[in-house]
């Protein structure tokens, strides 16, 4: 489940990790992700991410969007190359908690 309380469904991603990049592992995942996450929040139409795992064994970053360009897609794959991006068209995301309460930024 994401920070949102939206379920997240990584088995039909809109596009899949792109050829060419890798994740040694989730330690790297999500230290990319953590390291970029407050640039990549702020790009129009993305609403979130998080890190997962393909059948694959592939490890990415997800990215949840809203109608995101591909500008905007170009943009954050390659802020976090080499690692892996998959983005995920989630349409809006409402939060159930308050902007200051507890998230998944721990």
């Amino acid at each position: 489940m994401a920070r949102w309380g939206v379920p997240l469904d990584f088995r039909r991603p809109q596009t899949v990790p792109s050829r060419g990049t890798t994740v040694a592992d989730e330690r790297e995942a999500v230290q990319a992700m953590k390291r970029h996450r407050d640039w990549v929040i702020t790009r129009p139409g993305v609403e979130g991410l998080g890190v997962s795992r393909g059948d694959d064994g592939t490890w990415y970053v997800g990215v949840y969007t809203n109608k995101a360009t591909e500008e905007t897609r170009r943009e954050v794959h390659t802020r976090l190359a080499p690692v892996s991006v998959v983005f995920v068209e989630t349409g809006p995301v409402t939060p159930l908690a308050p902007a200051d309460g507890p998230d998944c930024r721990g």
